[in-house]
Parts: structure tokens; sequence; C-alpha cells
């Protein structure tokens, strides 16, 4: 397993990872809408974690499936 991977938020429009918040360290409320520093677009926080959440269980179950390859790769069956 990867220890340390960070997934970050991206722009639903642009993928850009870069957004306009009031200041740094700033937490959005699930509600609310950030600007993308990129395209300018309007993202609902709660959907960007969505999304995050949904890419971070499918690295997961890749990084996971490829070490019980690794592990068993010597175990045949018929």
């Amino acid at each position: 397993m990867v220890k340390g991977t960070q997934i970050a938020l991206k722009c639903i429009f642009c993928g850009s990872t870069k957004f306009e918040l009031p200041e740094e360290n700033y937490e959005p409320k699930e509600d609310e809408n950030i600007k993308c520093d990129n395209c300018g677009k309007l993202n609902i926080h709660a959907d960007l974690k969505e999304i995050c959440i949904n890419e971070g269980r499918a690295f997961i179950e890749s990084e996971l499936k490829k070490n019980i390859e690794k592990k068993y790769k010597h175990i045949k069956f018929k």
C-alpha cells in the first residue's frame, strides 16, 4: 500500500485543484459554492468531496488488488 497518498479536490469543469478561498486552511460548508481559480466556475463543495471520496475508494481497491495479486501470485487455481 502506498502510504501518504493524497487526493485533492478537483474542479468538475476543468480539473484544476486551485480554488478561490477567503483564507488559507478555510474549510467550506457542505452546501457552499467554491469558485475555481482556473476557469472561474462554481463547484458545490459536497459534490467535490463525494467525487474525491470515490476516487480514494477506487485507488484503495486498485492498490489492494495489486498487493493481493503480488502476494499470492504463486498460487495456481484450477
